[in-house]
């Protein structure tokens, strides 16, 4: 279980080169000087971890990453909330090992939660665009500050682009797949 003090930051659009590339190394040592404290990554795209306790984390974060030339947008999510929605995925287990494909389920996490009218047009658009579009069996699950996509084909031919999502709820998502969440999680 993991700690009730400890924070996620997901960066959206984080490049290993080129466009918003950001050195994890050097804005772990930016967010520990800005009074972070326990701050950890995984890979090179843009996940961190650090204690709670701090009394303007998305401050110091957006500090940190403009230090670096960086403006993307960034959801923080309490470690109590992430493993309480892992846990609630809610696709089912693959018959024959019974866990989800970690590279084909995705949480997405929401900057704010979307209007109340925003999420009733996502649910009218989506199985239009998934019938016209997107390959067979894609599915979505809304949540309130969340989402869920199953993707069997994978991401890169899913038509629920974060373009779209962005367009259709009026706030930003980013997202990390099951095997990702995982790893992060096991950082806190």
């Amino acid at each position: 279980m993991p700690a009730p003090d400890r924070t996620l930051a997901f960066l959206r659009g984080v490049n290993v080169g080129g466009k918003n590339r950001v050195h994890m190394a050097t804005l772990r040592q930016a967010l520990t000087a800005a009074g972070l404290t326990g701050v950890a990554t995984h890979i090179q795209s843009g996940n961190l971890v650090f204690d709670g306790g701090h009394p303007d984390p998305a401050g110091a974060l957006a500090q940190a990453l403009a230090a670096q030339g960086v403006d993307v947008p960034a959801v923080l999510c309490p470690a109590r909330r992430l493993a309480a929605l892992r846990a609630g995925c809610p696709f089912p287990a693959e018959p024959d090992t019974g866990a989800h494909d970690p590279r084909r389920v995705h949480l997405g996490l929401f900057t704010a939660p979307p209007a109340a009218a925003a999420r009733a047009a996502l649910a009218e658009a989506w199985p239009a665009r998934a019938a016209r579009k997107s390959p067979p069996h894609d599915l979505v699950v809304l949540g309130e500050d969340h989402l869920w996509l199953a993707t069997p084909q994978g991401m890169a031919r899913t038509r629920l682009t974060n373009a779209w999502l962005d367009r259709q709820l009026g706030v930003t998502t980013t997202f990390r797949n099951l095997a990702t969440v995982d790893r992060v999680l096991a950082l806190v």
